[in-house]
């Protein structure tokens, strides 16, 4: 039990209590205990030994009484003298012998008080309902109380009301189902102090049970306080996320309030801002949990006085972390008390936010716990209230450059958007001809990659540019649209071809412009607008050649296109639909489409011409058309006038014979594939349930075998103590395999139930520096280091891995220690190492050892396979099995390489993860 030490007045009246029992029963017969435990052992006195002597003696002498009037001779009173002799000596060297036993069993008593009572966990004797009927020390002390006033007091009067039922149903579990059960609950001592105990129950002998008292306070709080800062350390992952998506203040500060409250389960958690004003006021700016209300009823300052002495006063006015471990009794908390009891308040934590040196605000979060706050907690919060500062003041810096920013970009706007968001080209040149402004659309227009292309005088345009009239002339420099503007001339709509002659490029372009000239009417600038009108040449040329591209289109297309009337008649057809037909194009023009394609007097119900000069909107639909001879999607668009009327449709109608057979086909083994589907889900359910009842079989076999085997491996250990000495040498051989038996199976079954929960929980990936773990390791096993002589050369190289860390361990402690065990007559030596491969880490341990014949090297890996007899080298079979197993949940593979004689190097793979990918 870590960290027990008896209380030295308990352990002192205690030993008195013995040394009075011990007085007043010496001479007596020890009787068999209240608890039903037999006496060590009946002793008596030398006295009463020879008393019994002289009984038995008087007895024998009644029952052959000497003859009177018999003679004796002088030789038969000699030989009798002589026997009389003999029974003397024999009776001292019996005294002798009973005191010198009377000595040891005292002795052993003593001892086995000493075992009892100094035991590193407590013993409780109860009777059926609950009474305590014997304590040992370690028991009395745990529970803060004499044992003497222990004794008849029911034990439910030391637990804690809340924990009561659970101490209940672990009684009515062991009463019920008849086995060992295990219950873990609190205790509260005399002075009100808690702590949690684990507790074992059995029952010596019917009516009377006995309850072990184990100390895990410890061990709670360490697990308590590691799943607190692991929600912390949650909490402080979020609120960076949400920084780094935050685009508003307030928002953000919600944000992470709600964070902190939700991912660490805190009461509530409220940011304040300093003000400087007179009452210096801390205004709250942000809240979230349980008794929002709170803040409205109470009043925070961070002045030197009482409402500003509390902790969020503090801290704004220190710039120091500031708590209060119990409102309660924190006389400084009093202003609030009341209000903050009612909330659920029990203690709090407040966080300075400083930026630049200045305190700000504060983060103040409210626990329903006294003390609620440890030392890791506080450090990991901290980070995330220097994170939340952080934050605000880059949200700040952000937000104020986004204004200048904003403002800055609308002055540009306001002078830019009607040049830069013009279709046409603008260029401004001064009257010598320097072209000094161009906008975007002109310098597109002329090719340029930007505008400083242009920036140069029009003279040196000449060499770049050529302008062609609509006669196809070349139009010399002083004849060019910008030089005719200068020279004060107004043009509208000059249409010129422009080529670049320093490479392929041409267009289409009409200028116009004018001088632009000051208030007095004088001459400033020369202005040009530009608009291209390549398209609009283009688009004349094409309607030409549109015509005759249409028609061979039309003719050319495979689908089957026909232009229809209200009327139903084919005012036009395709080649591919009059050779459908069996027609030619000239014959289907004034043709009923119903009569030459379905032979019917009239449209069919399903016709999608007939829907669209209905409605006037397109429809579309498969049919099946027999005397076409194969399955199609039909179309018709509808054909209006410019003034909107109906002219008819154009009807179009692919043959989609092949695909409607494929998906035909696709359907057949689509469900063919659903009923494998079907089959094969049945088969993975069963295939899940057959697995899940294996890793239960293992678990419970091997968790409830172990208390037989402990109880049978017990009494065969009490056997050999008690009878060493008395029985033959074969009997105790016969006791010692059974010891050696039940021991290996008990060893059997913890690796069985190790290797069977290996299948279940989620694993705790994150970063592992794998030196931290090595060096865990070679501590754990410097016994066996040392006994074997051993050296351990770990590779100073070693990465971080991201993997469970316990489950790590676990697999390089197997393996490690096999290396040890599993050594020639030279001493071990050990190596432990790691090689980077792309997208994995390859960790091994190399040794001198025996080695393995490569014909095993996959059966070692098998649970319950062994190469060795267990007399030569211990062990279960199942370290390698679990080190594969673990390997594999991790995405690895586990391997050896070796040879008999040349040790053995074993690998195992883990794939390399990033933190945030398991984060």
């Amino acid at each position: 039990m870590a960290g027990f030490e008896p209380d030295e007045q308990l352990v002192e009246e205690d030993r008195r209590a013995i040394v009075r029992d011990k007085g007043t029963s010496k001479g007596k017969s020890a009787a068999k205990s209240k608890s039903g435990a037999l006496p060590l052992a009946e002793v008596k006195s030398p006295d009463q030994v020879r008393a019994g002597l002289r009984k038995m003696a008087d007895a024998q002498a009644l029952a052959n009484p000497l003859q009177l009037g018999e003679e004796v001779t002088l030789e038969e009173a000699k030989r009798l003298f002589h026997e009389l002799q003999v029974h003397q000596i024999e009776l001292e060297m019996q005294n002798d012998q009973l005191r010198h036993t009377q000595l040891e069993l005292e002795a052993a008593r003593a001892r086995y008080f000493d075992l009892y009572d100094l035991a590193p966990v407590g013993y409780l004797t109860l009777d059926e309902a609950g009474g305590i009927l014997e304590a040992n020390l370690t028991a009395a002390s745990l529970l803060g109380v004499s044992r003497a006033l222990l004794v008849n007091k029911p034990l439910a009067r030391y637990i804690l009301p809340k924990d009561r039922d659970n101490y209940q149903r672990f009684r009515r579990r062991f009463t019920e189902e008849g086995k060992s059960s295990v219950g873990e609950f609190r205790l509260v001592r005399p002075d009100g102090a808690l702590f949690w105990v684990q507790s074992l129950i059995s029952s010596p002998q019917p009516g009377e049970f006995r309850i072990t008292l184990s100390d895990i306070s410890e061990h709670r709080r360490f697990e308590d306080e590691l799943h607190r800062e692991n929600r912390v350390w949650k909490a402080l992952g979020d609120s960076r996320r949400a920084s780094l998506l935050a685009d508003n203040e307030a928002a953000y500060l919600d944000e992470v309030c709600r964070i902190v409250v939700e991912d660490c389960g805190f009461r509530m958690v409220w940011i304040g801002y300093a003000v400087e004003d007179a009452a210096r006021t801390v205004r709250p700016v942000a809240q979230y949990g349980l008794g929002q209300d709170y803040l409205e009823s109470v009043r925070i300052t961070w002045d030197d006085s009482e409402l500003g002495r509390g902790p969020t006063g503090t801290a704004i006015r220190t710039g120091k972390i500031s708590k209060c471990r119990n409102m309660q009794t924190d006389p400084k908390f009093a202003p609030w008390r009341a209000q903050a009891l009612q909330c659920g308040y029990a203690s709090s934590l407040v966080l300075p936010l400083l930026a630049g040196g200045k305190v700000f605000g504060a983060l103040t979060i409210y626990s329903p716990d006294p003390d609620g706050f440890s030392e890791g907690e506080t450090a990991l919060l901290a980070e995330l209230a220097e994170d939340l500062a952080y934050g605000v003041v880059s949200l700040r810096e952000r937000m104020a450059r986004a204004v200048a920013e904003a403002a800055l970009r609308r002055n540009e706007a306001q002078l830019q958007t009607i040049l830069n968001n013009i279709t046409e080209g603008l260029v401004v040149a001064d009257l010598n001809g320097e072209l000094i402004y161009w906008n975007p659309a002109a310098v597109v227009m002329h090719g340029f990659a930007d505008a400083s292309e242009g920036l140069r005088r029009l003279q040196e345009l000449g060499d770049t540019f050529e302008l062609i009239t609509a006669a196809g002339e070349a139009l010399p420099l002083e004849q060019w649209p910008l030089a005719r503007i200068l020279r004060g001339e107004t043009l509208r709509g000059y249409e010129v071809l422009v080529r670049r002659r320093d490479r392929d490029w041409q267009g289409f372009f009409s200028y116009s412009g004018a001088l632009a000239r000051d208030p007095q009417g004088r001459p400033l600038l020369g202005v040009v607008v530009i608009f291209e009108i390549t398209e609009r040449k283009r688009s004349e040329e094409a309607l030409v050649r549109a015509k005759d591209e249409w028609e061979r289109t039309f003719n050319a297309v495979p689908d089957l296109i026909a232009i229809l009337d209200k009327n139903h008649r084919v005012i036009r057809a395709n080649r591919a639909m009059a050779e459908r037909l069996g027609m030619t194009v000239e014959e289907c023009v004034g043709v009923s489409c119903f009569s030459c394609v379905h032979g019917t007097c009239g449209p069919p119900g399903s016709c999608p011409h007939a829907l669209t000069i209905r409605d006037g909107k397109q429809h579309a639909a498969e049919l099946h058309e027999e005397r076409l001879g194969g399955d199609f999607l039909v179309t018709t668009t509808p054909l209006f006038t410019d003034d909107g009327r109906m002219l008819g449709s154009v009807h179009v109608s692919r043959d989609i014979t092949e695909r409607k057979k494929a998906e035909a086909r696709i359907r057949a083994l689509n469900e063919e594939l659903k009923e494998s589907v079907f089959h094969l889900e049945e088969l993975n359910q069963e295939l899940e349930r057959s697995n899940n009842d294996l890793q239960q079989f293992a678990y419970i076999a091997s968790h409830d075998l172990q208390g037989p085997l402990h109880t049978v491996n017990s009494f065969l250990q009490l056997l050999e103590r008690r009878y060493r000495g008395r029985l033959d040498d074969k009997a105790e051989s016969y006791i010692n395999y059974a010891v050696a038996g039940t021991t290996y199976m008990q060893r059997l079954l913890v690796d069985l139930l190790a290797f069977s929960r290996l299948g279940g929980g989620k694993l705790n990936l994150r970063p592992v520096a794998l030196d931290e773990v090595v060096g865990q390791i070679v501590f754990n096993l410097q016994k066996a280091i040392t006994d074997q002589r051993a050296e351990v050369v770990i590779d100073s190289a070693l990465p971080v891995v991201v993997a469970d860390e316990s489950q790590l361990l676990h697999l390089l402690q197997n393996l490690i220690a096999n290396a040890i065990k599993f050594h020639g007559e030279e001493a071990p030596r050990v190596e432990i190492f790691a090689e980077n491969r792309q997208d994995e880490w390859h960790i091994c341990v190399r040794d001198n050892g025996i080695g393995i014949d490569p014909r095993y090297a996959e059966r070692i890996f098998l649970i319950f396979q062994r190469l060795h007899k267990r007399e030569e080298y211990g062990g279960t079979g199942i370290g390698l099995a679990i080190c594969k197993k673990i390997t594999e949940r991790h995405g690895g593979r586990i391997w050896v390489e070796s040879l008999p004689g040349q040790g053995a190097t074993f690998c195992f793979s883990l794939p390399k993860r990033r933190e945030e990918d398991v984060a």
